[in-house]
């Protein structure tokens, strides 16, 4: 109901698909080209750093906040949340500060154990300030989808939840949310995470 609600004043759909290097992000936008629903908000790792644009897009101008939709929780499909990260010293480690913007808002997303690799620690940052984001009472950002669902269909398209033949060992890679938009004359876009 989330996702078909963000749509439902919206006459005519298309999709954006943002320059965020060797990353993942997209969106599909109203007739006015904004932003509905986002599928990832991904920025690239450190590693893929190189592949970074000269400027970082802005993309939450718009004033109701659509809700992600996340392929899968590879840290390049959800790193554009992170404001900038500090050094904490008493512990060694690096602490994410998030973008309220990327907070306040629906998250809808797989489980992030269903393929059995480990969650890190941004991950894990990134899951309970998710959950400590009130939006509603009773309401938390992040709504896991039901590991039993095979699809989920929507007015305007529909998730697919992808896992791999049998045989094949789950990854987060192989497994994940692909999500079809259904458009005008039985025409139909695919977005896939990887």
């Amino acid at each position: 109901g989330i996702l078909d609600h963000s749509v439902r004043l919206s006459q005519d759909l298309s999709v954006a698909v943002f320059d965020v290097g060797q990353a993942s992000c997209s969106a599909i936008l109203d007739e006015g080209c904004w932003p509905r629903v986002y599928y990832d908000l991904g920025w690239p790792a450190n590693f893929n750093g190189k592949s970074r644009p000269p400027f970082k897009p802005s993309i939450f101008d718009y004033d109701e906040p659509a809700p992600v939709i996340i392929s899968h929780w590879d840290m390049d499909h959800w790193a554009f949340a992170i404001q900038e990260t500090k050094y904490d010293r008493g512990e060694l480690a690096m602490r994410p500060v998030w973008k309220p913007e990327a907070l306040h808002r629906v998250w809808v997303a797989p489980n992030p154990t269903k393929t059995g690799q480990p969650v890190g620690p941004f991950l894990l940052s990134l899951l309970a300030a998710l959950e400590y984001e009130r939006l509603m009472p009773g309401i938390n950002a992040l709504q896991l989808l039901p590991d039993d669902l095979t699809h989920l269909d929507l007015t305007w398209g529909r998730l697919e939840v992808c896992d791999p033949p049998p045989g094949v060992q789950r990854t987060r890679n192989n497994t994940g949310l692909a999500l079809w938009i259904y458009g005008a004359d039985n025409q139909m876009m695919l977005l896939t995470g990887d």
